[in-house]
């Protein structure tokens, strides 16, 4: 009986360290203005590390952005709307923000 309490002792401990902890709730915002034909976008998530973050522009996956939380100011055709994905993901799982500029000539609002 005293080893059985036991081993149910250690494979508690082990489970309860290996879950992450219960508040890591995953959530990304995605901010981006535009101006001067150029766009950026910030990503500002709660992810608790080790985390990835994966960039989606137009549809199609941005390598040189991987695991940044900014853009950069990146060239944009004049009134184009941009379609922006970021995909934050950690222990807890991921989370998708999407949205995007308007591409605008003039200067930045």
């Amino acid at each position: 009986m005293k080893r059985s309490l036991l081993a149910l002792s250690f494979a508690a401990l082990a489970s309860a360290a290996l879950a992450p902890p219960a508040n890591a709730v995953t959530s990304v915002d995605l901010n981006c203005e535009s101006g001067g034909s150029l766009y950026h976008c910030f990503a500002h998530h709660d992810a608790v590390a080790p985390a990835t973050i994966r960039w989606y522009v137009n549809g199609s996956p941005v390598s040189s952005l991987n695991d940044r939380t900014f853009t950069g100011q990146r060239a944009c055709p004049r009134g184009a709307v941009i379609n922006v994905q970021v995909v934050v993901t950690d222990a807890t799982g991921s989370a998708t923000a999407s949205g995007g500029p308007r591409c605008h000539g003039g200067p930045w609002p």
